[in-house]
């Protein structure tokens, strides 16, 4: 249920910020001061319209309107991010006590149904907050589900070869379904291996890392003969693991970048920066509609399922967690006018009257509006928080 003081700041805010009075993302250029504002809203309305706080009557401590732990994780990993830039900790008892997130009740591989995607999205969240809280349980708990996510690597899987080694499989051992080796779950096994080596300096982890991402760019990193050169397409198919060629979701380029980052930081190799940014520049040129980010289905006749309304927020959720690893100011530079002008764009176009927010950063249409999804919110968060901490608009 929403607080007086809460239905009163919503209120506030769209009226302040009501769909006529839009203003165009690519008219204004200064520090991206507004975006603070902008986040403190979205956050609220994220935190008192869709999470019911446990403790509350009827609160389970989740999001009610979905189901799937990695929207659930991915979300919470945005608000903790929100608290860390702002200082704003209005929040922390949501997420400290939010069923997945909970010291005391905190997620086992048996609670993934062997999924080793979801897994990582939820060590991303459980690293996070050890570094928020300084509680070492959280890392435990991700040291442990990272060590499930890389199990049978070399294993041979629905007649895979030697070809397939070293990539880490979609899901565990105990799946029924085709074995898969794809880009998001290497590339989060990449991000979760290289914070454990930078956080415990055991080589091993960064021996996982170093593996992985040669499989990652071998196999899905796309070429200069090919459409989309420098972007990761979604997956590998058996029995050799070649490059699947299907869609290069925003969300895995942008993993790949903080990858990338943090195995600069690890290793002091300029060239993981250098690779970063030929597949951001890749983006912009490919994945962009108006130079605002796009899926292909947020374009005119598509229509983006429940999962994707969320992947252009993790995109630039991970370019900032990008440019914080490296923190290079003339990398920054660069790419802060276009970085604002996605928070400006997606604060214009995919907002809707009542505060929601919708899939399409580019443009406003019925499509637009729908689903209204935690995840979609949550993405728009994203584009803010990024802007603030590093773009101009």
């Amino acid at each position: 249920m929403l607080s007086v003081s809460s239905i009163s700041g919503i209120v506030l805010f769209l009226a302040a910020h009501s769909l006529g009075a839009a203003i165009s993302p690519v008219t204004r250029a200064g520090p991206c001061a507004e975006a603070k504002t902008w986040a403190n809203d979205y956050v609220a309305i994220e935190m008192n319209r869709y999470f019911a706080k446990n403790g509350n009557p009827g609160g389970c401590g989740c999001y009610p309107a979905t189901q799937y732990v990695w929207h659930t994780v991915t979300a919470l990993e945005g608000v903790v991010n929100y608290m860390m830039i702002t200082g704003d900790d209005q929040y922390r008892d949501y997420v400290l006590t939010a069923r997945d997130a909970s010291a005391g009740s905190l997620l086992v591989p048996e609670n993934f149904n062997e999924s080793h995607d979801d897994a990582l999205w939820t060590v991303l969240l459980y690293f996070k907050i050890d570094e928020w809280t300084t509680d070492g349980r959280y890392w435990d708990a991700g040291i442990r589900l990272l060590g499930w996510a890389g199990e049978g690597r070399s294993d041979s899987r629905s007649g895979s070869t030697a070809a397939c080694d070293g990539g880490v499989w979609w899901e565990g051992a105990g799946t029924s379904k085709t074995g898969y080796k794809n880009a998001i779950t290497n590339e989060l096994f990449i991000v979760a291996s290289t914070k454990a080596y930078l956080k415990t300096k055991n080589q091993s982890f960064l021996n996982d890392a170093l593996t992985s991402w040669t499989f990652l760019k071998k196999r899905m990193r796309r070429g200069s003969t090919v459409s989309q050169p420098g972007l990761y397409s979604d997956g590998t198919q058996l029995p050799d693991c070649t490059n699947n060629m299907q869609e290069t979701w925003t969300y895995n380029q942008g993993v790949v970048l903080h990858a990338l980052g943090l195995l600069y930081k690890a290793t002091g190799n300029r060239n993981y920066v250098d690779e970063a940014l030929v597949t951001l520049d890749a983006v912009i040129k490919h994945k962009t509609k108006d130079r605002i980010l796009a899926e292909t289905c947020d374009l005119p006749g598509n229509t983006c399922n429940y999962d994707q309304v969320g992947f252009k927020g993790l995109f630039m959720r991970h370019l900032q967690y990008f440019l914080e690893v490296v923190n290079d100011s003339a990398i920054t530079a660069k790419y802060s006018g276009w970085i604002g002008l996605q928070a400006r764009a997606m604060n214009q176009h995919a907002r809707r009257a009542d505060g929601n927010v919708g899939s399409i950063w580019w443009g406003t249409s019925d499509v637009s509006l729908y689903p209204e999804a935690v995840n979609a919110l949550s993405s728009g968060v994203d584009a803010i928080l990024a802007a603030n901490k590093f773009g101009t608009c």
